[in-house]
């Protein structure tokens, strides 16, 4: 019984450590363009270089920051935001994209994941 126990706890291990690698695909952080800086227009520049890094699967991870009043983070044309536009004050907002196994990067909020192709730094100043 005991030897039947084990080898369930090894089989169950080795699935999520499969299953784990399996999440990660290889992508290009090129391939999400950033829109312009246009003042103008409310697009600015981002706080910097994005800043890589993992996330609990092991996957790549990038995450961009965006600094000044009612900062958010538009994706993909703006059809999605991020940060809360309305604030009236000066604030920062960040968005992390994980690269997906379909080797795409993608923004999850609230259990849904928007692939990701291009993003802007929107802010009053």
């Amino acid at each position: 019984m005991n030897i039947l126990i084990a080898f369930s706890l090894v089989f169950i291990a080795l699935i999520s450590i499969q299953q784990a690698c399996a999440a990660c695909g290889t992508c290009d952080i090129k391939n999400v363009v950033i829109q312009p800086k246009n003042p103008d227009s409310g697009v600015h520049a981002f706080d910097g270089n994005p800043v890589a890094g993992k996330n609990s699967e092991g996957c790549d991870t990038y995450t961009f920051s965006c600094t000044g009043t009612g900062a958010n983070i538009g994706l993909n044309n703006d059809q999605l935001t991020v940060g809360d536009a309305n604030s009236r004050v000066k604030q920062t907002t960040k968005a992390t994209f994980d690269c997906n196994p379909q080797n795409k990067w993608q923004y999850t909020s609230k259990g849904v994941a928007t692939i990701v192709d291009n993003i802007g730094c929107l802010s009053v100043d």
